[in-house]
């Protein structure tokens, strides 16, 4: 069977967790409730997001690497569910 690309840059969700607090089991399931996630741009990263949302200023000015330490000290996860028909899996 061939391989399937494509680049997916719409959908994306991220959020931020304390080590231990989530089941990635859980969020991996489609139902999983992520109305309190950030969208997300793709490509991004976690602090371009959190300056887009006034969660952080930002870390490249002054001493506002400090401020945000906070940020290092959690997991993030991005999420994005992804419908892929048959007809796409059965290409070459």
């Amino acid at each position: 069977m061939g391989k399937i690309e494509f680049i997916i840059k719409e959908g994306w969700l991220l959020k931020g967790f304390e080590k231990g607090t989530y089941d990635i089991k859980d969020i991996s399931n489609k139902s999983y409730d992520c109305s309190d996630w950030y969208n997300v741009d793709v490509p991004g990263d976690v602090h371009s997001t959190l300056i887009k949302y006034n969660q952080i200023e930002d870390p490249f000015y002054g001493y506002n690497d400090i401020k945000c330490q906070w940020v290092e000290k959690k997991v993030w996860i991005y999420r994005n569910v992804i419908n892929i028909s048959e007809e796409m899996l059965m290409q070459d």
